[in-house]
């Protein structure tokens, strides 16, 4: 009897452990890198939204006297040659036996499960966001995720999926590699429909949103 009350107890404590370290997590890794996500968001609003190639209070004064603000974006034409170039030669994950320990075999295997787990998954709208986001604001992403087979099974098997806004996802500061492959840890965000929440879940799932509103 004991035993059986001490678990919610248990999984209690456990989740605001886990609550508790998301936060602190999150704390340090939006301390560095916010001011990196602010300054690739104005360069993609430079780069995408007329208009905002001028100073405001320069482009104020001007209209206040009547004066023209031209603005003639090269930087979008550029931008668009990149993006355009990426998505003609688009990468693609290529296994490949690197040692003498290597299959030839089991690599060709590998890389028709991979090539189908692409088609899937659409990888290419994934590394289309990726590479657009990374030429207007420096940094995009891709995330590689798990999804069931089928409603009706409990196997599942791997999908790439697209991340439209790379502030969504905060990962280790210290982590060095140009491509994050020595990143150890990361934090995804997404906004959730608050009365989805509470009618999959209840009230209680909801009750400290006024905290968790603070991380976003």
């Amino acid at each position: 009897m004991d035993d059986k009350e001490d678990k919610p107890l248990k999984s209690s404590e456990n989740d605001e452990a886990l609550l508790s370290d998301i936060r602190k997590f999150y704390d340090y890794a939006n301390g560095y890198w916010s001011p990196i996500y602010l300054q690739g968001r104005e360069d993609k609003e430079f780069v995408t939204i007329d208009g905002m190639q001028w100073d405001p209070d320069a482009k104020k004064e001007r209209d206040c006297d009547n004066l023209p603000s031209l603005s003639i974006n090269l930087t979008r034409t550029y931008c668009r040659q990149q993006i355009n170039t990426q998505r003609q030669n688009r990468p693609q994950i290529d296994p490949v036996p690197v040692d003498s320990n290597a299959d030839i075999e089991t690599a060709k295997t590998i890389k028709g499960l991979v090539k189908d787990t692409e088609c899937i998954s659409d990888a290419e709208s994934a590394y289309d966001a990726a590479a657009e986001n990374a030429v207007y604001g420096g940094i995009g992403f891709i995330r590689v995720t798990t999804d069931y087979v089928s409603d009706d099974s409990f196997d599942q098997e791997p999908r790439i999926i697209a991340v439209h806004n790379s502030e969504s996802i905060l990962i280790d500061p210290t982590s060095k590699a140009l491509d994050g492959s020595d990143n150890t840890r990361a934090l995804v965000m997404s906004w959730e429909d608050k009365q989805k929440i509470i009618d999959e879940h209840g009230e209680d799932a909801v009750s400290d949103f006024e905290s968790i509103d603070k991380m976003y």
